[in-house]
């Protein structure tokens, strides 16, 4: 959890040294948007990632259930 706070503080001040040196004022509001869709990007990442373990497990659960229903059902040892 801290080292994903670390990311995010140094992702925000690469960004504000990334918009000191924008060419014009009028790539600014631009530049803006990329940073915010990727700071949402890079807080969404790891939230989306426990998401898809839990799916991933619950898939590998559900198929060990099967598995195991199989076997019983026909009397023969898939393992």
């Amino acid at each position: 959890m801290i080292e994903m706070i670390k990311e995010i503080g140094i992702f925000i001040v690469i960004a504000q040294a990334v918009l000191y040196f924008v060419p014009s004022e009028n790539y600014v509001k631009y530049v803006k948007v990329i940073v915010g869709i990727l700071m949402i990007v890079k807080i969404a990442g790891p939230i989306l990632s426990f998401e898809a373990e839990e799916v991933l497990t619950e898939i590998m659960e559900s198929g060990n259930t099967f598995a195991q229903e199989m076997e019983e059902a026909s009397g023969l040892s898939v393992r």
